[in-house]
């Protein structure tokens, strides 16, 4: 038996089996859970679900696409399986919206991402997702701000999304060795660059700045909730989650790290700024 090592035909064939063997997403019907009118309108707080189903038709088409070109049967089967489970995920959403009655959710284009370049990117975007969903979630259910049904839903699309992952983390290290150049250093850095806008509102959302607890004029129940944290909080939050979502997968895989260090790089960092105080009472 060929002995294991990062770009050898074992990794490859580990990595891949991952996707081949994994659970179908979304057993039909899903059980979707009851809500009253205060967790409705909390749910429909959550104003990112157009913006994550457009990004879930893109990847799908995507990885649809450029399956066709990988090589070797093995790579373009887990590939088109990604894409498959992709738009099952992004179904997920579209099923979610119409089951209690958010916003409908406009069709998007044609995904503007082609080739290796394209499948890539698209994933970065699914990593830094899963990082800060996985965050999300767990403070989410900390809070008790939706029903567990509901967030046991999301929780499975989460487990989807790590698989994913961490194809794309052993993809990046397997091509590194077979091109011999290369091609993990970037990991994360290029979804961060693309989704700045999405995490600056973040950032102002959970404060201004690290000791600046103002919230938006006539806040949401989702501000008032983000409220309670800082961002290098929610951050704390995503590293510990994030790291549990491929705690069950074999060792023997790599596993993405440059965001959880990004993030902890933050949050040494903020504990350097001044913190700010109040003004004195005039005497």
């Amino acid at each position: 038996m060929e002995p294991f090592i990062l770009g050898s035909y074992s990794h490859k064939k580990l990595f891949c089996e991952l996707i081949l063997q994994g659970d179908s997403p979304n057993p039909a019907p899903l059980n979707w859970p009851e809500l009253d009118a205060s967790a409705q309108e909390r749910l429909a707080e959550m104003r990112f679900w157009p913006s994550l189903y457009k990004q879930k038709v893109h990847q799908a088409q995507t990885l649809a696409s450029f399956s066709h070109s990988a090589s070797g049967k093995l790579l373009q089967g887990a590939i088109a399986q990604i894409g498959q489970e992709s738009q099952a995920q992004a179904d997920f959403i579209r099923d979610l919206c119409q089951q209690y009655q958010l916003p409908s959710l406009a069709p998007p284009g044609p995904s503007p991402l082609r080739g290796e370049a394209g499948f890539k990117r698209s994933l970065y975007n699914a990593n830094l997702e899963l990082f800060l969903g996985s965050g999300l979630l767990g403070l989410l259910r900390q809070a008790q701000y939706l029903p567990t049904p509901l967030l046991e839903l999301w929780a499975s699309q989460l487990q989807i999304q790590a698989r994913h992952v961490m194809f794309l983390a052993n993809w990046l290290v397997f091509q590194t060795q077979v091109r011999q150049k290369p091609e993990y250093e970037s990991f994360g850095a290029v979804a961060i660059w693309h989704q700045r806008r999405w995490l600056w509102e973040l950032l102002q959302r959970t404060h201004r700045n690290e000791y600046d607890d103002t919230l938006p004029e006539s806040p949401t129940q989702a501000d008032r909730l983000l409220g309670q944290w800082t961002f290098s909080q929610i951050l704390s939050a995503c590293q510990h989650s994030y790291a549990v979502q491929f705690s069950a997968f074999d060792p023997r895989l790599v596993r993405p790290l440059l965001l959880p260090r990004l993030a902890q790089a933050y949050i040494r960092m903020v504990r350097f700024w001044p913190q700010k105080t109040d003004p004195s009472p005039e005497s």
